[in-house]
């Protein structure tokens, strides 16, 4: 196994973090927690301001492995404003890919206590701030966009990621593919599959991005930051057999232990947020596109509706 100072084993895993950071215990906004849809409260306000994506394509996709996930590093200018992030403009700086041992676990959050085969994270940072570097560990420093995925057709937006997972087996190992990657082709969307279109892939809808779950919550990994405003999508998307086939074919960088352990992991971290958070919610009934928002002691609680 690849010499690392956290992981996902028994030895390193999430429940030894607060060894280094206590904040891992002590937080008040650690993530990912387990969303629980009649727990979140409505929020119409998000209405004013609808969350909004602007996205270069990349022509020269940057992919790395940093010894525990894949990710791909963005070259080109993007933006994501409004909903829970108002006026603030924040810059999309990579995005990358969390999974387990098999398609029945893998996802960092739960919906409901359902684990989803993966998740897919797209990293923001707040522009008011000079770098990345710099916002990482404020309060309102980033924004991450968070990416249900399950297994169905395959995702021909993630294709030129998935294709190349073989060049990326060792640990810190990075490869330059010259493809066209639009992020936005990444988001959920009404077709069930994506289809070819006018950017190539079919167009996200603000109907599809504004149907989500958000909350303040911090980073997954160490340092464990209180510093994300979570958008969590309500709409997963699908990544054929083929694809997690690939996916797994590059863990061989990471022991089978390490996967193994990654659901009994983040079962601690959910059940940990669960016990902090279900007594300060009030219950909702959720409807098809509608915003919400969880709401955490001492918060607001806030509504939207979208819905047709």
């Amino acid at each position: 196994m690849y010499p690392l100072g956290w992981g996902y084993t028994k030895e390193n895993g999430p429940r030894t973090w607060h060894k280094q950071y206590p904040i891992a215990v002590n937080g008040n906004r650690q993530s990912p927690i387990n969303i629980v849809s009649r727990m979140a409260v409505f929020d119409f306000t998000l209405k004013a301001t609808r969350l909004e994506v602007n996205y270069t394509p990349e022509d020269n996709v940057v992919l790395k492995n940093n010894g525990n996930s894949i990710g791909c590093q963005i070259t080109k200018t993007g933006y994501l404003t409004g909903g829970p992030l108002g006026n603030n403009q924040f810059k999309l700086a990579e995005f990358h890919l969390h999974w387990g041992a098999d398609n029945r676990r893998g996802s960092e959050h739960m919906i409901d206590g359902k684990m989803f085969a993966a998740e897919l994270h797209l990293v923001h940072w707040n522009t008011k701030y000079g770098s990345i570097a710099e916002a990482i560990d404020k309060s309102d420093g980033l924004a991450v966009l968070g990416v249900m995925i399950e297994p169905g057709h395959e995702h021909p937006a993630f294709s030129v990621v998935s294709n190349n997972f073989g060049g990326l087996i060792q640990p810190h190992s990075n490869a330059t593919i010259s493809s066209y990657l639009n992020p936005r082709d990444l988001l959920p969307c009404e077709h069930t599959t994506p289809v070819l279109g006018r950017s190539r892939f079919s167009h996200v809808t603000s109907r599809c991005i504004s149907d989500y779950w958000t909350y303040e919550g911090s980073l997954t990994t160490q340092p464990l930051f209180e510093s994300v405003q979570w958008i969590v999508f309500k709409k997963p998307i699908e990544f054929s057999q083929r694809q997690f086939t690939q996916r797994q074919f590059s863990q061989r960088q990471f022991s089978q232990r390490q996967f193994s352990q990654r659901q009994f992991s983040q079962r601690q971290f959910s059940q940990r947020q669960f016990s902090q958070r279900q007594f300060s919610q009030r219950q909702v009934w959720v409807y098809s596109c509608m915003s919400l928002f969880l709401k955490t002691p001492g918060s607001t609680a806030r509504k939207d509706s979208n819905s047709k």
